[in-house]
């Protein structure tokens, strides 16, 4: 393979975590899961990358203000970068 992923050692593996649900509703179990998942996994992560406003490559989503805020705090307390994209 020529490829820059196999040039550099591969890429390494995505994690991701339960999408939230819409905006308004709630999102508790959301953060609960992203935090638990910094919790097991921390240690491999970089970056918590999202689309704050729509994320539309899975459909029209919009993010409530306040579960990106807990996100924020979150990774925070994990030491990890929230990267809106």
């Amino acid at each position: 393979e020529t490829g820059r992923h196999d040039a550099l050692g591969g890429v390494p593996t995505q994690l991701f975590a339960p999408r939230p649900p819409a905006e308004g509703e709630d999102f508790s179990d959301a953060l609960a899961a992203l935090d638990a998942l910094l919790e097991a996994r921390g240690d491999e992560v970089a970056a918590l990358i999202v689309e704050p406003l729509v994320q539309g490559a899975g459909g029209m989503h919009f993010y409530d203000p306040a579960y990106l805020r807990g996100a924020r705090a979150i990774c925070d307390a994990r030491d990890v970068l929230l990267v809106c994209d």
